[in-house]
Formats: C-alpha cells, sequence, structure tokens
C-alpha cells in the first residue's frame, strides 16, 4: 500500500484507485489510518462509485486541473481561451500568455501544449520581440 501511495501524491492531492469497488472502503480507512500517523488528514475522496467516505460519486470532478466525469468515467480539459479577431497580432507575448494558461502537471495534454512551446522557442531562437 505505500509504494502504491508514494506515487499517487501531487501536492496535496492523491490520485489512485482499486480495481475491485468491493475494496473501495477498506482500502480508503487503510490509507487514513496510515496517512493520519504522519499528520495527514485525508478528506474529499471522489468516485464513481457510491460508499459511506464519498463525498461525490456523480457529475463532474477536478483532478489535477482536469475534469472527471464520474457518470462516464472520462477525462476532459476545459480551457476557456479568449476569442482573438483576425486583427489580433500574435506576438511572442500572446503565444506566452496562451500557453500558461494550460495547467498540466502530469503532461496529458502535451499533444496540444507542446506546438506552442516549440512555436515560442522559435521566436527565441529568432529574437523576435515581445510585441512585435
Amino acid at each position: 500500500m505505500v509504494e502504491k501511495l508514494k506515487g499517487s501524491f501531487y501536492v496535496d492531492n492523491c490520485l489512485t484507485g482499486v480495481n475491485d469497488p468491493c475494496d473501495q472502503t477498506s482500502f480508503i480507512e487503510r490509507t487514513q489510518t496510515l496517512m493520519s500517523r504522519g499528520g495527514f488528514n485525508l478528506r474529499g475522496w471522489v468516485s464513481n462509485v457510491a460508499c459511506e467516505f464519498i463525498s461525490k460519486h456523480s457529475g463532474d470532478a477536478s483532478v489535477l486541473s482536469l475534469l472527471w466525469n464520474l457518470d462516464a468515467d472520462k477525462l476532459r480539459c476545459s480551457i476557456d481561451f479568449e476569442v482573438l479577431s483576425c486583427e489580433t497580432v500574435i506576438s511572442k507575448r500572446l503565444i506566452l500568455s496562451l500557453v500558461q494558461k494550460i495547467f498540466d502537471p502530469i503532461g496529458i495534454l502535451c499533444a496540444v501544449t507542446f506546438p506552442p512551446k516549440i512555436l515560442l522557442q522559435d521566436t527565441w531562437k529568432l529574437k523576435v520581440g515581445w510585441d512585435i
């Protein structure tokens, strides 16, 4: 259990699971007992299977900046980009601003974030100014 939990934390979020829903309650109890020895009070459990410890088991839940649809058991991202007009000048500052709006601590969205980061890197190589 300790090894499983070691790789399951990101800052103050624990993201893990069990293969069999019948094991969920005992897993939560054992995890809470183990973590309480170190002074950690684990709470706010979310699962797509209801049990006494679960605070939410349907709808959407936020997981490491992604949205987890508990009913469909699918992850999706929600990015609120501003709509740019055709007259908008694309600058290094704008590219950086747009790329940094995407928080992706575990790299799930790298297919989306990588190309603009390469474009930004190219602007540095070409010594393009911040606001052209």
